[in-house]
């Protein structure tokens, strides 16, 4: 926001911006000490309580700001330091534009999707009718949310960034993930990278794994390092279903073969945790393999591929039933 915290039309995006949340029932906290692009920070309420899930905001006002334009939304350039500072920040991050002629706050989250390198920065879209007011709290929700809880269940971890990344390369190569036995595999333009294999396995169930080979020869064999099945209908206590969260993670070491760990399972009444340490430093795991795979470059260089399909089939009920 610059070095003058005074500023009149800074003042007013600040007051706005706090609005805003105020009008959705959330807690709004302006930094008292300038930092590097972080001007606020908000955090979550749901039915009136706070839940400790912070959101940190960098507010920009004026009509400067919406001067540059595309099909989608309104262009926000920024430079690689604040990009990289607000990488490496602990809580996610939005840019929040205030317009003064309309009092209109849109808002965009600082991910790697959304984020367009450039000669002399970076540049991502903020979308012309995303506003932070009632309709955007469900993605407000999940950037927010490491851990959803309910009182009645453990803290469940679930993953938004390997939700993200499978969800959009499904969406690249026209593949429906609701449907039962959906599979899609994937080799990297980049041969280094080894094959990603994606399917749909009933119950709300999806695996997510690396292909690899043990043996030579006539007995080489496929196996799946990593292998993560996620269940992909979690209810958090709003009532949304669609969080990913894992259930089982299959490694392969060369020395001592598969090494299978559950730390969930789907009942009929939904989710029943059993290790509630383990599924999170699974769902960590899974969060840090994904940032991985986007920062590689799979939603722009995975190519799709028929090869192992009948290798993978056949491997397939190993690795989910543990």
């Amino acid at each position: 926001m610059g070095s003058n915290r005074f500023n009149t039309i800074e003042r007013e995006g600040v007051n706005a911006v706090e609005r805003a949340f105020l009008d959705i029932g959330w807690i709004f906290r302006e930094q008292p000490i300038v930092d590097v692009g972080i001007d606020a920070q908000v955090e979550v309420c749901i039915d009136g309580k706070p839940t400790g899930q912070l959101i940190a905001i960098q507010i920009k006002s004026g009509s400067s700001w919406f001067s540059e334009k595309v099909k989608n939304g309104f262009l926000y350039r920024g430079s690689i330091t604040h990009l990289e500072y607000w990488k490496s920040y602990s809580l996610p991050v939005i840019i929040a534009l205030y317009k003064p002629e309309d009092h209109q706050v849109h808002w965009q989250a600082v991910q790697e999707r959304y984020i367009e390198t450039t000669r002399k920065g970076w540049k991502i879209i903020v979308p012309f009718d995303q506003n932070i007011n009632e309709s955007s709290i469900p993605k407000l929700l999940k950037l927010a949310s490491a851990y959803i809880v309910d009182a009645m269940l453990p803290a469940v971890p679930y993953c938004i960034h390997t939700q993200e990344i499978v969800t959009q390369l499904a969406e690249i190569h026209k593949v429906d993930l609701q449907e039962t036995g959906a599979w899609f595999q994937l080799e990297h333009k980049d041969k280094y990278h080894l094959p990603l294999n994606i399917e749909t396995m009933g119950y709300g169930l999806i695996s997510v794994r690396h292909l690899n080979y043990d043996g030579e020869g006539l007995n080489r064999e496929v196996v799946f390092d990593p292998s993560i099945i996620f269940f992909t209908q979690y209810e958090d206590p709003r009532g949304d279903w669609d969080h990913w969260v894992p259930v089982s993670m299959t490694q392969y070491d060369f020395c001592l073969g598969v090494k299978h760990f559950v730390c969930a399972s789907v009942e009929e009444n939904g989710l029943v945790v059993l290790d509630k340490t383990l599924q999170k430093d699974i769902a960590s795991f899974a969060e840090n393999w994904a940032r991985i795979l986007r920062q590689n470059g799979w939603t722009k260089y995975g190519q799709k591929s028929k090869k192992l399909k009948h290798a993978v089939k056949s491997n397939n009920s190993n690795s989910a039933d543990g």
